[in-house]
């Protein structure tokens, strides 16, 4: 029977390696072709070596350039152009897209159209980048603005939501200050707890007659509170939690509310206590 319940194992083990081998090759198929430069080779009439040269040169261009090179006319190919011959001149058209446009409107870089052309592009990069700077100079002056909102809804305290200008601006606050929050729920909700609610769990044990099941990892284990204001009235939070279950004198597993008592300003557990 041993025997039997190994070869089985074996069995399902060899489908599956053939099955993620037969993957493996249907995917390799699917992404095989013929290489790029072959391709482009055979799609512009140029020899492989010339689309390998162009390649290496243009890049994500290379199509345009060879389009331009199997159009050329010439006397039994002198005078035509190739793709080192371009490199050449990449310099002369101040860039690859400059050489392009020029390419397209077969013009040469000492023409009265094509200057005018370098000319408009100058222009525009210039007023692109005054553009930009602007943009850069609004933006600076709004966060500088959005930080003295903030700021001021911070000295606000209690008081911050309704001194806020916006509900961004009272979330930032009590998120950054805790003393900014309206209340317990939004001490919680917006700027996140007490850290120090990790250690609930650790604290509740101390008075535990026996084993404590919290639940396993998935449960949010103090994820509820006591609302109000308590934050501000006395300084303090309770987190409570009522999925553990504490072992009693008999052993039986009893399922048990555990309140966790914070101070707020110290972060540190005043008290653990139960229902």
């Amino acid at each position: 029977m041993e025997n039997f319940k190994i070869m089985e194992k074996l069995n399902v083990f060899a489908k599956i390696t053939f099955f993620i081998g037969m993957l493996a090759l249907a995917i390799g198929s699917g992404s095989s072709g013929p290489p790029k430069n072959e391709v482009l080779a055979a799609k512009y009439g140029v020899s492989e070596s010339e689309a390998s040269a162009c390649m290496a040169i243009f890049e994500d261009n290379v199509e345009p350039v060879l389009d331009w090179i199997s159009k050329q006319s010439g006397f039994l190919g002198f005078g035509k152009k190739d793709c080192s011959d371009l490199r050449k001149e990449i310099s002369d058209f101040n860039g690859v897209e400059n050489l392009l446009y020029a390419l397209r409107n077969e013009l040469e870089s000492d023409d009265q159209e094509f200057k005018e052309y370098l000319e408009k592009q100058r222009w525009a990069a210039i007023a692109q980048a005054q553009e930009d700077q602007e943009k850069a100079e609004a933006e600076k002056a709004k966060a500088a603005q959005l930080e003295k909102n903030i700021a001021t809804a911070i000295a606000a305290g209690i008081n911050a939501k309704n001194v806020a200008v916006s509900a961004e601006v009272y979330e930032a606050a009590c998120k950054r200050d805790w003393q900014a929050c309206a209340n317990n729920g939004d001490y919680i909700n917006i700027h996140g707890g007490p850290s120090s609610k990790y250690s609930c769990k650790s604290e509740a044990e101390k008075y535990a007659k026996g084993e404590v099941d919290w639940g396993g990892w998935l449960t949010p284990n103090f994820g509820s509170y006591r609302t109000g204001k308590s934050i501000h009235t006395d300084g303090t939070i309770i987190l409570i939690d009522d999925a553990a279950k504490f072992q009693n004198g008999f052993g039986a597993m009893l399922k048990t509310t555990t309140y966790c008592q914070i101070n707020v300003r110290t972060n540190n557990i005043i008290q653990v206590f139960f229902d």
